[in-house]
Order: structure tokens, then C-alpha cells, then sequence
């Protein structure tokens, strides 16, 4: 079995313990409780990122519990866990409010998601913690220019509709923007 620190800003608050059976992965995540708050665990390591889910209350902690089809890292990888700490109605530790709009001249170190981006049109940005967020309008059973990404994409409803929100680890950079 093998594990690492759970981390919330920068600091160990629990643990993540992963176990091969078989072809599966199971992962377990768990840390104290927090009144209020919605957390989100993604694992990370050679620069993929994998988000894992909610994190559930039980018993005065938050646990999460998954199986996964495949391990989607290098098995030296050093792994890395963290909480994306969120209040209900917030999308996944950022708040819409510190997203802007890209503007022409925005590109990234990534061709496919440079041309989604301009294809897509109406799409915010946000640089947090050395990731690029993204927040661009989603409507189910219709055709997207970001479709190579909605596998890493959450979904959230707010007033104006439904938005699709990525974020993308250190490795998609964020070369130029004009603002």
C-alpha cells in the first residue's frame, strides 16, 4: 500500500492510501472535518492531473473512497495530493469573480487547447497556485469546441447556465495575453 499527504494550502491535513488489486487501483483520502465546506481531491504527479471527486462526511472527518480502472501514473512518480476547498455554490476552490476574460494575443504551451479556446469564444481564465483555470459556457447535447477536454472538465450550474471548468496543472503555461 502506498500513500502521501493529503494538502490544503500548503500544509499536510490527512492522507491518500492507494492499493493495487488486480488490475484496479483502490484509493482512500481522508481528513477532518470542516463545517461548510465542499472538498475536492486531485492527485498529481508527472505533471498529469487527476481529480478524484468530493470528499463525503463520515463519522467527523471527510473520506473519500474510489476504485479505479487503472493507475494513470509513472510508477516511480512521486504523487502528489491535494484539497481544492470550495463553499457550496462556488466551482471547485475558484470563484468565479477572480476569472477575466481571454483576449486576443491569450496562447498556452498547448496547441489543441489554444485552438479550442478560439473556437469556443466567451472564455474565462484564472491563474491560481501556478494552474490555469478555465470557465467557458456548456450547453449538454450539443456540440463543443473544448470536447478533447471534457473528461477533466466539472460541471456547475449558476444563473446565467451551465459552465465547464478545467484546471490544468503547471505544465500548460500560459505564454502571452495581452492584458
Amino acid at each position: 500500500m502506498a500513500q502521501c499527504p493529503l494538502v490544503l494550502d500548503d500544509r499536510a491535513i490527512g492522507q491518500v492510501l492507494w492499493q493495487r488489486e488486480g488490475g484496479r487501483v483502490r484509493v482512500r483520502a481522508r481528513c477532518p472535518f470542516e463545517a461548510g465546506y465542499i472538498y475536492r481531491v486531485a492527485l498529481w504527479c508527472a505533471g498529469e492531473d487527476l481529480p478524484l471527486g468530493v470528499m463525503t462526511p463520515e463519522g467527523g472527518e471527510f473520506i473519500l473512497a474510489k476504485t479505479l480502472a487503472r493507475w494513470p501514473f509513472p510508477e516511480s512518480g512521486a504523487v502528489e495530493a491535494r484539497v481544492l476547498r470550495s463553499l457550496p455554490g462556488e466551482p471547485g476552490g475558484s470563484p468565479l469573480t477572480r476569472y477575466r476574460p481571454v483576449e486576443p494575443g491569450f496562447s498556452t504551451s498547448d496547441r489543441l487547447l489554444n485552438t479550442a479556446i478560439g473556437r469556443q469564444g466567451d472564455v474565462l481564465y484564472s491563474i491560481d497556485n501556478g494552474r490555469l483555470h478555465l470557465a467557458f459556457p456548456l450547453e449538454i447535447d450539443s456540440e463543443t469546441p473544448m470536447a478533447p477536454f471534457l473528461t477533466i472538465t466539472r460541471y456547475v450550474e449558476t444563473e446565467a447556465g451551465v459552465l465547464g471548468l478545467i484546471s490544468f496543472p503547471q505544465a500548460i503555461m500560459v505564454c502571452s495575453s495581452s492584458s
